[in-house]
């Protein structure tokens, strides 16, 4: 909360920065004759039809008028006289902005020395900007500034924001503020991606659009250890076993952004990779590690050693530990560990009675691991701290597939080719549709809908009542069906 100083008329509050701050909000004020590229605002003639927001009806007009014009300088001022004087008169404090629009900014500001330059901002609860700062030189002393600030971003969540203006004068800047919520857009599915295995060492990557039209988006060489998609960051993380690094893609699919190497040499070296609700992937790697990746800049944030020589399958956090599923090399013996998330201080670790399918978080101290025992499809409710534990359900086949739905309920595909809907804490498991040869399982919370990829199809199936309300073929066998959603 700012120690806010009510300005002059309706407008936000302001803040004189009478000590000169040269670093407020991570806009520096320029004290010495430096270039500054001139933008001005050139105002036309409008019909507004809210009072806050315009569809883009003024300009902005780069006026080129040679370099020297361009590079006007921005020195220092006498710090003795007053700071400059900054009032937003639209719009007022407290409204809400329905993403995406257009939030049209009025100001008045002046200064006894002028006034150098202007900067209109929106940062988020915590300060963050969510767009660049748009700087404006005002042409006249008094002058009333008018702008527009797109705010597009379907990334945006709810809560408040700020708009900041702030003009300078010199080495003294004043600030003013005003409040408002930002309802987000709409939650919607952008598309689908099907990665497929046409033939061994090669992945291709299928794109389903929002009218269900499937197109080849690349073709890599490559196997797969796992696939994650992030649409908080926009990014779909795939990493190869024996050939291929770990990369994240672009929603295009045709876009490497960043990507680590595959140290293997030809033998396994990525074993695993999950998404977990810090936000980070987590990759397992046959030099008995666990590393922890930023999903926005492939950044390494994170490192567990594993004991025992044993390998990650699968990991999840829960509370302030990091849960992880592990085996030997050869995938025959199996245990779950524990580890504290930020220092990888191993905690516990206990043997498991079953090959691993999936993993999932029910409270901060218990998991659900959904696995195989002896050709039979388990639940086992594990409690991380001491390492007890029960099997609550048990099928008469091998698990292929799972997928959660919401805190309770899960769809498991098993190899005799039934589908079926499992509820926990009630135990009790449905069979909602017969479907051979599912790989992958994956909710799309949009339409409420699981998508099933199999030998050459991929299905939507309602969780329900087990309906297959959609098939789109794909031509080769489905290895993993990844929703982007636009946030």
């Amino acid at each position: 909360m700012w120690n806010r100083t009510e300005g002059p008329g309706a407008g936000g509050a302001n803040l004189s920065d009478a000590q000169g701050d040269k670093h407020a909000m991570g806009h520096p004020v320029m004290t010495t004759c430096e270039p500054m590229l001139v933008v001005r605002s050139v105002e036309k003639p409008e019909h507004r039809t809210g009072p806050y927001f315009s569809a883009m009806r003024f300009q902005h007009v780069l006026l080129l008028l040679g370099l020297p014009a361009l590079l006007l300088p921005a020195c220092k001022k006498d710090e003795g006289g007053p700071p400059p004087s900054v009032r937003i008169t639209t719009p007022g404090d407290g409204f809400d902005l329905n993403v995406p629009d257009t939030l049209h900014v009025e100001a008045d500001v002046s200064g006894d020395d002028g006034v150098d330059m202007v900067s209109f901002m929106i940062s988020d609860a915590n300060g963050i900007a969510i767009m660049a700062p748009v700087i404006v030189v005002p042409g006249s002393n008094p002058a009333h500034l008018s702008i527009d600030l797109p705010v597009t971003s379907e990334q945006l969540t709810g809560g408040e924001y700020t708009l900041t203006v702030r003009a300078v004068s010199g080495e003294l800047s004043t600030k003013a503020y005003v409040h408002f919520d930002i309802v987000p857009a709409p939650l919607r599915t952008r598309q689908v991606l099907v990665l497929v295995r046409p033939d061994p060492g090669t992945v291709a990557i299928h794109v389903i659009d929002s009218t269900n039209t499937v197109s080849m988006a690349s073709q890599l060489s490559m196997d797969l250890a796992g696939a994650v998609v992030s649409s908080t960051t926009q990014r779909y993380m795939l990493a190869g076993s024996t050939q291929g690094p770990l990369m994240a893609l672009a929603p295009s699919a045709a876009q490497t952004l960043w990507e680590i190497p595959n140290n293997g040499g030809g033998a396994t070296w990525f074993t695993a990779l999950d998404l977990c609700t810090d936000g980070r992937c987590y990759a397992g790697t046959a030099d008995s590690r666990l590393r922890g990746y930023n999903t926005l800049t492939g950044a390494l944030e994170r490192t567990l050693q594993i004991g025992g020589g044993r390998r990650v399958r699968h990991s999840c956090i829960v509370g302030d530990r990091i849960v992880t599923a592990e085996s030997d090399a050869l995938g025959a013996a199996w245990m779950t560990a524990s580890y504290q998330s930020m220092s990888g201080v191993p905690i516990a670790e206990h043997p498991l009675a079953l090959k691993v399918v999936g993993m999932y978080l029910r409270n901060d101290e218990q998991v659900l691991f959904f696995g195989d025992q002896n050709g039979m499809g388990t639940v086992r409710d594990h409690n991380v701290e001491g390492g007890g534990g029960w099997n609550p359900y048990q099928w008469n086949a091998a698990i292929t597939a799972v997928e959660r739905v919401d805190a309770g309920t899960f769809i498991v595909a098993l190899d005799n080719g039934s589908v079926e809907r499992f509820t926990y804490p009630s135990s009790g498991s449905v069979p909602i549709a017969q479907v051979d040869g599912v790989n992958d399982l994956a909710y799309e919370p949009v339409s409420g809908l699981v998508y099933a990829g199999t030998g050459s199809d991929v299905l939507a199936i309602n969780p329900q009542t087990g309906q297959v309300v959609m098939s789109i073929a794909i031509g080769a066998p489905v290895a993993y069906v990844l929703p982007l959603l636009n946030r």
